[in-house]
């Protein structure tokens, strides 16, 4: 048994790891990197070109796990594509969005080999991929008939966003589960994540918020009603409230928060304004809504009385003169989003509020905004002048990743001989591989470097 990670080593993005197991190659997940432009978003697609991939498994649709997709699809054609059945529709969106980003990229950018596919690449190689119901095994099918594969895969619920899921791989070689993006409580919308109930030899596993004290001890119950106070502060100052988010998962949590705070009467009734890709999504939750375990499936966000933002609506301080919520992409503010072009329009004014509600990578323009002193000057957008920030700025915890504590119970419930680390930075790969090996001195601990193949 081998594996090679193309990408996600010490680090959140392009996450694609191959495993050799069995004389079949797999292929787990798929992404392109948030932060990096070009080439070097991509992962390291010629450390495999000699290698076989009889198939790919995709663990959910954030584009850090499937947007170079239709890229590696070009140099392995052959492979059958398996996820879970709701993250069918939902990779298809996300991929032609993918298309239309890139090239609004190349044109801002000058990134000439954007885009890595289009539209037409993507609906030609849609027939590859076939949806899988959850708790259900199935075999990986040779690429070319000339020999019976007989590795096992089932698809676990990740409790991560609508379709998310853990990869447990079964072979006569051994048992592996890789965890993918895994959130093991209870959110608002998703019930928390399924583990396998049998003892694995190797465990891929995500580190997302291991380096972080203040994620295990936040309690979701008591952040909601912290942001319920904040809308409340703000609104009766007259100022609007910015809630960035991610498309795909983070908006639907939101809405579905603020839609039982004002049943609940904690926050004001005034607007919530919702655009982009989010609303896409959302109607994609309501499809889904009494087939996956959700947290209250008869929860439709098309009940849910939000306003639209169109591609053409005018993002400044005119869309927010009277108190709203406003609750658009993209979670980190990355530049000509939605949201850094309104959190620009807001910034200047104290009445208003910017709330984050996810993960910041320090290098985002919503980590600047975060880190910024009352007064200071923020750039959101390296085209465009600083903004004083003079607005309320704050960060609520509503992740959807395992904490660090949650984390550990994994590892002490599946107890594998060895664990891979991935999907975190160096001081989350850090903490996590100390821990073990304080812990657990008998585990092996393998941290990957991108492109060096380990054999397990």
């Amino acid at each position: 048994m081998r594996f090679t990670a193309l990408g996600g080593c010490s680090e959140v993005g392009a996450n694609a790891y191959h495993l050799e197991i069995d004389g079949t190659g797999i292929l787990l997940d798929a992404g392109i990197h948030p932060k990096k432009y070009g080439l070097e978003s991509l992962p390291l697609i010629e450390v495999v070109r000699r290698k076989e991939i009889d198939a790919v498994l995709i663990s959910h649709c954030h584009i850090d796990h499937l947007g170079a997709l239709p890229v590696i699809l070009k140099y392995f054609p052959t492979p059958r594509v398996f996820m879970t059945q709701p993250s069918l529709p939902i990779a298809m969106r996300m991929l032609h969005n993918t298309v239309t980003v890139m090239g609004r990229l190349r044109e801002e950018k000058g990134i000439e080999e954007y885009p890595f596919y289009t539209h037409e690449d993507i609906d030609l190689v849609a027939p590859l991929f076939q949806p899988m119901d959850y708790d259900t095994p199935f075999l990986i099918p040779a690429n070319y008939g000339s020999r019976t594969s007989h590795v096992e895969v089932e698809f676990l619920d990740a409790g991560h966003i609508l379709g998310s899921s853990g990869i447990m791989i079964r072979s006569d070689e051994g048992k592996v589960f890789y965890t993918g993006d895994t959130c093991r409580h209870d959110q608002t919308v998703i019930k928390g994540a399924m583990y396998p109930e049998e003892q694995v030899e190797t465990l891929i596993l995500e580190n997302t918020l291991c380096a972080s004290v203040d994620a295990e001890r936040k309690r979701r119950g008591s952040e909601i009603l912290r942001l319920a106070a904040e809308i409340q502060k703000v609104a009766a100052r007259g100022g609007s409230v910015l809630i960035p988010t991610f498309a795909l998962g983070r908006t639907q949590e939101i809405l579905a928060i603020l839609d039982q705070l004002k049943t609940r009467n904690r926050i004001p009734d005034i607007p919530i304004l919702v655009g982009g890709m989010g609303r896409v999504f959302s109607k994609i939750y309501d499809r889904f809504s009494l087939q996956t375990r959700r947290k209250d499936p008869e929860l439709l966000f098309k009940e849910i009385a939000t306003k639209k933002i169109g591609p053409k609506t005018q993002l400044t301080e005119k869309l927010v003169k009277d108190p709203s919520i406003v609750v658009a992409t993209s979670g980190m503010l990355s530049e000509k989003t939605p949201a850094n072009r309104l959190a620009q329009a807001m910034l200047e004014d104290p009445k208003h509020g910017i709330f984050f509600v996810g993960y910041l990578d320090e290098d985002t323009p919503g980590a600047r905004l975060l880190n910024a002193t009352p007064g200071e000057d923020v750039v959101l957008d390296s085209g465009e002048p600083p903004r004083i920030r003079n607005c309320d700025v704050q960060s609520f915890r509503f992740s959807a990743h395992s904490h660090r504590g949650e984390i550990l119970q994994l590892i002490e419930s599946l107890n594998p001989r060895k664990v891979i680390l991935v999907h975190g930075d160096a001081g989350a790969i850090g903490w996590t591989a100390e821990t073990i090996r304080q812990n657990y001195p008998g585990m092996e601990v393998i941290v990957p470097k991108a492109g060096v193949e380990v054999t397990l």
